[in-house]
């Protein structure tokens, strides 16, 4: 009746069990335990249901779920009104695979801008009060700010295109085990700002960032960064800060991979259950 039981360790705390359900059974009770003690009828002590309908090719086990712990399931079938249940019970460990986030979108283009704007200011085309271009992750505070500044935010990043089950890439390792790569492409929405006193060089900085993003192109191609659109746009803050803040927008959309990578252990053995019929020849 349970044909195997997987651990979904890409999710955690999670198991799938794969069902064979006899063709003359009309109703299916699939129960889990921490031991394989199992009662000969469904609804025994210490005992949860899984499962209870009609036949099913498989059935999700996710709710109170204990990584770490052996857990049992069996299975029973309703057959012409009598519960019989089917088979030995089948142990399953589930685990959790974390999932430590990767450098994504904007961390490619926080790197690219910041190598862009510091190799202009090594040879004197453009200039800072710290010696030094560091691109920030939302706009300049109002207390201790050192112009020009630059900042980076995310507006939104939505699944564009999917695949079936998010699978993307996949190879094998140096240790022959398998890389999946899993996710969605997103279509990105990204603000960079330039933050200056006064007008000149508020244009010289918006002229460096769009030959910056033109000059990484092939870069950000090749990490997955695709059909990018950039608009570039000027406004004044008259009141935020002490003097007057030229500012240059620019709105960068474009699709980039949202992925996780998870490994599995490859294909050691197959094993094959062979039944010998003998036949008497008289």
């Amino acid at each position: 009746m349970i044909a195997y039981a997987q651990d979904l360790h890409r999710a955690g705390a999670a198991v799938y069990l794969a069902l064979r359900a006899p063709a003359d059974v009309s109703h299916l009770r699939v129960e889990r335990r921490y031991d394989d003690q199992f009662a000969d009828l469904p609804g025994g002590p210490d005992t949860t249901t899984v499962y209870a309908g009609p036949p099913a090719d498989g059935v999700l086990d996710w709710h109170e779920v204990l990584v770490g712990v052996p857990h049992w399931y069996a299975a029973y079938g309703l057959k012409r009104g009598v519960w019989v249940r089917y088979g030995s019970p089948v142990s399953v460990t589930p685990t959790a695979q974390p999932h430590a986030p990767r450098s994504d979108a904007l961390d490619v283009l926080r790197e690219r801008i910041e190598v862009g704007l510091n190799a202009l200011l090594d040879a004197g085309v453009l200039t800072h009060g710290s010696g030094r271009f560091r691109v920030l992750f939302g706009p300049p505070a109002l207390d201790g700010v050192e112009f020009p500044a630059v900042s980076l935010q995310l507006e939104q990043a939505a699944p564009d295109q999917q695949y079936i089950g998010g699978y993307l890439a996949a190879e094998v390792t140096e240790s022959g085990d398998w890389s999946t790569q899993a996710g969605w492409y997103a279509r990105y929405h990204v603000q960079v700002g330039l933050w200056s006193l006064n007008p000149d060089e508020r244009r010289l900085l918006r002229a460096s960032l769009r030959d910056i993003l033109i000059s990484n192109r092939e870069i950000f191609e090749l990490l997955g960064m695709q059909e990018m659109d950039v608009s570039l746009a000027d406004h004044e803050d008259f009141t935020s800060y002490s003097a007057t803040v030229y500012i240059s927008t620019a709105r960068l959309v474009f699709l980039a991979p949202c992925t996780i990578t998870m490994t599995e252990n490859a294909l050691s053995d197959v094993t094959v259950a062979v039944t010998a019929v003998h036949v008497a020849v008289s």
